[in-house]
């Protein structure tokens, strides 16, 4: 994880401070883990579902006296 900061100038004395906003970058982090934990698992369910029709068309071709094509 990059290190990431906002710097903030001040006006008096001519100096900048740099201040982390921790609790900023740990909110953005953890909405994109979980954006990418949601997709993960839509995929999944996408596989599943494809995988079940699969193992019905082969169930459909394996009945007795029905030959393959």
């Amino acid at each position: 994880m990059f290190n990431r900061f906002i710097f903030v100038c001040v006006s008096f004395c001519g100096m900048c401070v740099v201040i982390e906003n921790h609790d900023a970058i740990t909110a953005a982090d953890t909405a994109a883990e979980q954006l990418r934990i949601r997709r993960e698992k839509e995929v999944d369910a996408a596989v599943s579902a494809a995988r079940s029709k699969v193992v019905q068309l082969e169930m459909e071709e394996e009945k007795p006296g029905v030959e393959p094509v």
